[in-house]
Order: C-alpha cells, then structure tokens, then sequence
C-alpha cells in the first residue's frame, strides 16, 4: 500500500500525543458511477472517524451506512489501498501534535443508498450532506473544479487529497 506523508514540521513518531484515524470509501457500482457526497459547498468521499477500538473495516461499514443507508457485507470490503499521514505540532492551538491518518479503500457494490437506513450526525444536516453519483471519468473534473472554486480553503485542501487518492485508485481499476 502506497502511503503519502505530509510532516512539515519533522514531527517524529515520538513526539506524538493523540493519533486520529479516519476511513474513506471510494464506492463503485457496476455502470462505472462513483458515490461521493458534498457538503457545506465542497466535495467528500463517503467514511469518516474510527471509533476507539473499532476495527477498520467495521468502521467502513459504519460510516458508509451511516451517510448512504448502504448496508456492507464483509466481502465488500477489501484492505485499505492507500493512507495518507499528517502530522500537526500544536493541533489547532491544543498543545498536542497530532497524526492523523487517512485510510482509502475501494468498494464495488450495487447496493442503492436508503436515506431510511441513514444515520447523519447534527453537523453533516447543518453543511447540507447529500450524496450524488457521477461517471468515474467525470470525477476528477468534478474535483478539479471544487480545488479551483476554494483552493484556499479546507474544502479545496480536502478536494486535492482526494485527487491524489483518486489517482491512486486509477491504477488499481
């Protein structure tokens, strides 16, 4: 698995206080149509935190019926494809450096969202959460143009992890 490391700071291993793992799904179904979400104007993978002690792919399954109404089965979900790492000094003023990991996995399913089944947090329905589907080769342009609209801004940062995500997920189809 590939993984890309953003340490600006040259945190060591050491030095961290608190480590922050999220899972993102890159949801295909059989037409070549991707699932992704926006939210408050910008553009998400499906997934989310890993609670404590949750396994990962337990996690996966949470987050994604959680936000599409999706139900996964094990075999829907392979090992993670991709990670990337960040680490913060100082996360956000709390005087703790941070490594938050990303974990990418990729899931081929059918499956159609059920809002019944959907479980969104008070956030996600305060920044308008909804899901869409797009042609994969649509995708990257549908990114591009979000890094373009908010390049400086969390929803163009999160848009350009998301490509480089992406572009590792176009070797493996």
């Amino acid at each position: 698995m590939n993984v890309k490391i953003y340490n600006e700071d040259n945190i060591t291993d050491n030095d961290i206080d608190e480590i922050v793992t999220r899972v993102k799904a890159f949801i295909i179904n059989s037409k070549n149509e991707l699932l992704y979400a926006n939210s408050d104007c910008g553009i998400q993978l499906i997934g989310g935190h890993v609670e404590k002690e949750e396994k990962l792919e337990s996690a996966v399954k949470r987050e994604v019926q959680e936000e599409t109404g999706i139900v996964l089965q094990n075999e829907d979900i392979t090992a993670p494809f991709f990670e990337i790492k960040h680490y913060t000094k100082n996360h956000k003023g709390t005087g703790k450096n941070r490594m938050s990991n990303i974990m990418y996995y990729f899931i081929k399913t059918d499956n159609e969202p059920d809002m019944n089944k959907m479980n969104l947090t008070a956030n996600e329905l305060k920044n308008q959460f909804s899901y869409h589907y797009c042609l994969i080769d649509e995708f990257e342009s549908i990114l591009k143009s979000c890094i373009k609209n908010y390049e400086s801004e969390i929803n163009g940062k999160i848009a350009k992890e998301i490509l480089i995500a992406f572009e590792e997920l176009k070797k493996k189809l």
